[in-house]
């Protein structure tokens, strides 16, 4: 597998694995969501579109909402895999900015095989 396609696999495991245990059905949510109103899977928008990303999320759910799913998601992270994760992973997707996603998501998931 390519480099893109490492980052995509562990970016689509590390967003079904927290985000099913941090608020069971939301992935779903969002998938649906983001292949509707954007043509392509949620791991894929997020590594080529961030910014349409937060549009899709800001539609479903409110900025305080997502702010404190960020903190969730950071908590979970550290309490699960004692890995530190930055704590807006989601909010800064509306800058167009999918490095921390991506990083939280090589930490952990990063040697997908």
């Amino acid at each position: 597998m390519d480099e893109k396609g490492d980052v995509k696999m562990a970016l689509k495991i590390f967003l079904h694995r927290v985000l099913s245990d941090v608020a069971p059905g939301l992935v779903m949510m969002l998938e649906s969501h983001v292949r509707l109103k954007l043509g392509k899977d949620l791991a894929t928008s997020v590594i080529e579109e961030p910014n349409k990303v937060y549009e899709v999320l800001s539609k479903v759910m409110s900025e305080e909402t997502l702010r404190i799913l960020d903190k969730a998601i950071a908590r979970y992270v550290f309490n699960k895999y004692h890995v530190r994760v930055d704590d807006s992973l989601l909010t800064e997707l509306n800058k167009g900015s999918n490095k921390n996603l991506i990083r939280a998501a090589l930490k952990l998931y990063g040697r997908v095989s």
